[in-house]
């Protein structure tokens, strides 16, 4: 009696089933010919570096850009520069607005809307074996990517960039910390000195060290007491970042003579 039961429940809610997908399928919801999906296609990249690398002509399109058949196609938030660094590549990008020389040009393609920017032939970076990979149009105009095997690199280049990439850090973080203590939720203020010099040495841009003489006609010891006392000095990479703002402002001087 029991599997009798059992049998009329299950030929119940198997009626029940095509009940329900009848009534989807006549409102067009599902379909019987709908298409299965496939695998993406397997990607070979081994090689990729050789074969962009590697001599061929130059064949731009009818506005000027340019894509390397040997690239893959990736999103738009993919990095091109990491992920050629990932095959030994370093990478080099050029904008139209800054390289090109061309003044007409540029007053049709940002001025007039004009979207042919053949006219213009990208300035590889100094140095040898850059290959011009793509030119590509973005919200600032055209830019090309060149790209070349990434120079084999000694000890002391690797322990040089390694110490500048850490006191570029220090920097960016100090840069970050005044930067939200000045926004101060949306109600920006001033930042005391006290403050800016406690932010730079968590940061390690000033560090404490014991003094037993004046350093100085000007020196601020004078205000801690009697010597000898702890005093704040710049560490390399406070130096550092001293050296790249002074030198960043003297491009920027640079810059408006030019222009002027």
């Amino acid at each position: 009696m029991s599997d009798l039961l059992n049998n009329i429940r299950a030929a119940q809610v198997h009626a029940a089933e095509n009940v329900v997908i009848e009534s989807l399928r006549s409102k067009g919801l599902i379909f019987d010919d709908e298409p299965k999906a496939t695998a993406a296609p397997f990607v070979d990249l081994q090689g990729l570096a050789a074969a962009l690398m590697a001599p061929r002509e130059i064949c731009r399109t009818a506005d000027g850009l340019l894509m390397h058949p040997g690239l893959p196609v990736w999103d738009e938030d993919v990095r091109a520069d990491l992920f050629l660094a990932a095959f030994g590549l370093e990478s080099e990008f050029v904008g139209m607005e800054s390289d090109c020389k061309d003044q007409a040009l540029l007053d049709r393609y940002f001025e007039q809307g004009d979207p042919d920017c053949s006219g213009w032939t990208p300035t590889p970076p100094q140095g040898d074996g850059w290959m011009l990979l793509e030119i590509y149009d973005t919200e600032d105009g055209p830019y090309a990517m060149f790209a070349r095997k990434k120079p084999a690199e000694t000890r002391r280049q690797y322990l040089i960039r390694k110490d500048a990439e850490a006191n570029t850090a220090k920097a960016v973080r100090f840069a970050g910390m005044v930067f939200e203590a000045h926004r101060n939720d949306g109600e920006p203020g001033d930042l005391d000195g006290d403050v800016l010099q406690d932010m730079a040495e968590t940061c390690g841009l000033l560090a404490s060290r014991k003094v037993t003489e004046r350093c100085g006609e000007h020196c601020a010891c004078d205000d801690l007491g009697a010597l000898p006392c702890d005093c704040l000095f710049p560490t390399a990479a406070g130096n550092a970042a001293v050296s790249a703002a002074r030198a960043a402002d003297a491009t920027a001087v640079g810059s408006k003579t030019d222009g002027a």
